[in-house]
This record gives structure tokens, sequence and C-alpha cells, in this order.
């Protein structure tokens, strides 16, 4: 199956769109207070650059799966 390059650009158009929205969706979900720990020495500062950087590592991972499956589908044409 060989696919054309505009047809991959839509499919690449598409997948960052789909992350985006998953991320917005993840986002949303939260909750709006952290949660209580008993005994937690984090401050509110460091759980939020936490959950930045893991938020950054799922989006940072959506799109090196998108782009390892555009790659694919081009070495494949």
């Amino acid at each position: 199956m060989t696919l054309s390059i505009p047809s991959l650009i839509l499919f690449g158009i598409f997948c960052s769109i789909l992350g985006i929205v998953l991320f917005v969706y993840y986002i949303l979900n939260q909750p709006d207070e952290p949660e209580e720990t008993s005994g937690s020495s984090y401050t509110e500062e460091e759980i939020i650059l936490a959950r930045f950087l893991e938020d950054k590592q799922a989006i940072n991972e959506a799109f090196l799966s998108a782009q390892a499956e555009l790659l694919k589908e081009l070495q494949n044409s």
C-alpha cells in the first residue's frame, strides 16, 4: 500500500490534533486541588512541576509515536 505525500501530511496533522485533544482532555479531568497526603514533604510548587513534567512527557511520547509511524509509512512507500 503506497500513500501519497499529501495523505501522509494529513495523517500527521490528524495525529497532532488528536494528541492536543487528548492532552486537553487530560488537563480538564485533573482534580482542582492537589490531594492531601499525610506527612508529604513536597511543596505545592514541586507537585505542580512534577505534574507538568509528566504531562510534557506524555505529549512527547505521543508525538514520537506518531512521528515513528509516519516515518514507517514513508519508508514503505
